[in-house]
């Protein structure tokens, strides 16, 4: 007799698709071993409609539909030496999300290098957020920002650029508080350094006005992969969409395990169950990937480890891979009748995804 896989039965599931809505722009720092010139060119070729600018000095930029490639004295070899950052222009949507993190690919062709001062900054348009909200995002952050630090190489913890919100605003975690109460604790005072220099930047939205509110994720390595730089960025777009339909945990005790991080940033969920469309299986197979990576910690990888082998390969079949859902392993999911569209570069995020028909019973 055949034996049957066992699996649990879920009587609730949620479809989970990626919000590709919420503006969002980006940073790439990479070393001064290339002319700022090349580096304009370069983005001048791969994206002929859109204008470039360059600057030798460095500026911030504001609701820009532009690229805009600058000094940043932070990213050199070495002291004093710095190197250039390209920014993105204001972004939405799974087109530019694929086209901005392609632009990685052209500026390593074009001879950009990347040293360990370097990062990659994600900006995420909050306006739509209200305080209790904002107080949302940042105490979820608290909750899980032990284990981010687990996806991370080393050169990015204890880093001068992008502090722990804990080093920075200490709250105590067990204490019951409410977003009405937490928000003015950890709320920015001013731009200085010491406050935007934080893993999670809430700057620009407490104090930017009405023009540039943003969340800024600074935590992740400079990279010019352009897998890293979309998932990067999907990771942390419905981390905060996520977020933002969430009530307020009432504390801000870290996240017991990764099972508990994984559903505070949305790629997890028991009751109701995830089913989560291409682009967030991606995102999520792509963090669990790097936990087994770079982190030091047995349990964290063991658990990693565990949910990669609950759910199927990327590869594993062709609804797998061109489908776009994480179905646990002994799930058979029943399709629907549509007649599918023809394959495009761009089907592998999740402007284009549909789900299946959803079974009553698991």
């Amino acid at each position: 007799m055949t034996e049957k896989t066992v699996v649990p039965a879920f009587q609730h599931v949620n479809y989970i698709k990626f919000s590709t809505k919420r503006a969002f722009g980006i940073e790439l720092e990479v070393s001064k071993n290339v002319t700022i010139n090349k580096l304009v060119d370069a983005v001048r070729m791969a994206d002929p409609k859109r204008e470039c600018h360059s600057s030798n000095s460095y500026c911030q930029d504001q609701g820009n539909n532009y690229w805009h490639v600058k000094f940043d004295r932070s990213c050199g070899t070495k002291a004093n030496e710095g190197g250039w950052e390209v920014a993105s222009y204001k972004a939405s949507g799974a087109k530019d999300l694929v086209k901005i993190s392609e632009m990685g690919d052209v500026l390593k062709k074009a001879g950009a290098q990347i040293n360990d001062n370097c990062g990659y900054h994600i900006h995420v348009e909050i306006a739509d957020f209200q305080a209790n909200q904002a107080a949302t995002l940042v105490a979820n952050w608290m909750k899980i920002e032990h284990i981010i630090l687990e996806i991370l190489p080393k050169s990015r913890r204890n880093n001068p650029y992008c502090k722990t919100l804990r080093e920075l605003k200490p709250v105590t975690s067990a204490q019951s508080v409410d977003a009405a109460q937490f928000w003015p604790r950890v709320r920015p005072m001013s731009f200085d350094n010491s406050e935007r220099r934080s893993s999670l930047n809430m700057c620009n939205y407490a104090l930017g006005g009405a023009a540039k509110r943003t969340a800024e994720l600074r935590l992740p390595e400079g990279t010019l992969d352009p897998k890293e730089i979309k998932n990067w960025a999907r990771f942390f777009i419905h981390f905060v969409n996520f977020s933002k339909k969430q009530a307020f945990p009432g504390n801000v005790a870290p996240a017991a395990n990764l099972r508990e991080a994984m559903r505070i940033l949305g790629l997890h969920g028991e009751d109701p169950y995830f089913i989560l469309s291409h682009g967030l299986y991606e995102t999520k197979h792509w963090f669990l990937s790097r936990i087994l990576q770079y982190s030091g910690k047995k349990v964290y990888k063991t658990e990693a480890q565990e949910f990669l082998n609950f759910i199927i390969p990327a590869n594993a079949d062709d609804d797998a891979s061109s489908g776009g859902t994480m179905w646990p392993i002994g799930m058979s999911p029943k399709k629907t009748a549509t007649k599918k569209k023809k394959a495009t570069p761009l089907l592998d995020d999740d402007e284009f995804w549909q789900p299946y028909e959803e079974e009553t019973t698991f």
